[in-house]
């Protein structure tokens, strides 16, 4: 199996899923690094579903019920009445914040998996998009799958500092972005989408 470690896997965001490049690796919503086309996956899933912490920031946001929480249990419902389990539920959280890593988009592989705001974003992504996640993994191979990606970590990001004003925790038609939505869609890329 060829296997090569990637410093910073790819970032798919919300907008706009247009190629970009940073160094050897792209990102589009067809991944192709360095000339092999791959997807995504999790080798395999702990029994109690990933563990995606939250940002103690969104702590003031919520009402009484966690709604991203909700849009992870929309995962795990979709495979239902699979023993599977995507997401582990509740979720904890975390003292680390979006702004902790001062822009460093790297500075998110560490031992947590998480949901974060960043008040600061960062200057090789688009202002444009209002989530991003960021994988890391190796690149493996296997005679069903191809080439493809082995995820090891992955965080999901939210824009604060172009959208935080235009963000809101439920459906409203005076808001431009409902953040569950937003984060809805991220647990997609999560997974691998």
């Amino acid at each position: 199996m060829k296997s090569l470690f990637l410093s910073a896997l790819f970032t798919l965001t919300l907008l706009s899923c247009k190629q970009t490049s940073t160094g050897t690796q792209a990102a589009s919503a067809s991944p192709n690094f360095n000339g092999v086309a791959t997807i995504g996956r999790w080798d395999s899933l702990p029994s109690a579903g990933l563990d995606l912490k939250i940002s103690n920031e969104f702590n003031a946001d919520f009402n009484g019920i966690n709604p991203l929480e909700t849009m992870a249990s929309n995962w795990n419902a979709a495979l239902a009445p699979s023993s599977l389990v995507l997401f582990k539920i509740p979720f904890t959280t975390t003292t680390k914040t979006g702004d902790d890593t001062n822009g460093n988009l790297s500075a998110f592989y560490d031992n947590e998996m998480g949901i974060y705001k960043s008040h600061l974003w960062f200057s090789d992504v688009s202002r444009n998009a209002i989530a991003i996640t960021q994988y890391y993994g190796t690149i493996q191979s296997n005679s069903t799958l191809g080439s493809y990606i082995q995820f090891s970590h992955a965080d999901i990001i939210v824009n604060y500092r172009d959208f935080g004003t235009e963000l809101t925790m439920n459906v409203n038609p005076t808001y431009s972005y409902d953040l569950p939505t937003v984060v809805l869609h991220e647990m997609g890329h999560f997974l691998g989408l």
